[in-house]
């Protein structure tokens, strides 16, 4: 049992990468587009931490060259949307027990792999779902959430200094279409909040973002899904 009083330091901004000729991130970025460009991803359902795939296939197409598919989707029905609101349900005691700030080490380490590891990895597939440029994409996918999962924690302590607060309710999120920092499994700007806070939720994708989504395996990182 821990006997610690724990304190997270207050956050700072995550600078923007420019993209010069030349820059290392450039050529990173370069090379992720490249790669995904090359590739066809199938994209399951996640339910219950597992891959689930209905076999009823759509297109993901890029918004500005219709003719290339990026991949294809499993679509899903009310079955399978039942069994993932019962399956957050099960994981919202244990998730909901945990220490406040276990959970916000979570999102901490999450932020942590975006801003190094996963970072070209988001910002190519927002490009390519979004049409994005790539300034666009390292303010929105990148620099963003990098923000929110840092910033969050941070204001969840303060919160918890001043009154216990407990998520009764249960948050179902339909993502739109042109942000990915409100499109992002667990990591949304307002989604996440409630989460670290000991909820749990089930994510309705749009569309639009589903190569984006499984584009970004941080969740697989941290345990989350």
């Amino acid at each position: 049992m821990f006997n610690g009083i724990f304190h997270i330091p207050a956050p700072l901004n995550e600078p923007c990468l420019q993209y010069a000729p030349g820059s290392r991130e450039r050529a990173e970025l370069k090379a992720k587009l490249k790669e995904m460009l090359g590739e066809q991803v199938d994209v399951p359902m996640i339910i219950d931490g597992e891959e689930v795939r209905s076999g009823q296939l759509a297109d993901i197409r890029c918004p500005h060259d219709h003719h290339h598919i990026l991949g294809r989707y499993h679509q899903a029905d009310g079955l399978f949307v039942t069994k993932a609101v019962d399956a957050a349900e099960k994981a919202k005691g244990q998730w909901g027990e945990m220490p406040w700030d276990s959970r916000a080490i979570v999102f901490l380490k999450a932020a942590e792999l975006l801003a190094g590891k996963y970072r070209q990895t988001l910002n190519a597939a927002t490009m390519l779902n979004m049409s994005k440029t790539p300034n666009q994409a390292e303010i929105d996918s990148a620099c963003e959430l990098i923000d929110f999962w840092r910033f969050n924690p941070h204001f969840m302590e303060e919160v918890y200094g001043e009154v216990l607060q407990i998520v009764i309710d249960y948050p179902d999120c339909v993502r739109p279409v042109k942000v990915s920092t409100i499109t992002e499994p667990t990591h949304d700007r307002y989604l996440s909040r409630p989460i670290i806070s000991s909820s749990t939720t089930e994510i309705s994708p749009a569309k639009t973002n589903l190569n984006l989504n499984q584009a970004l395996f941080i969740d697989k990182d941290i345990d989350v899904v």
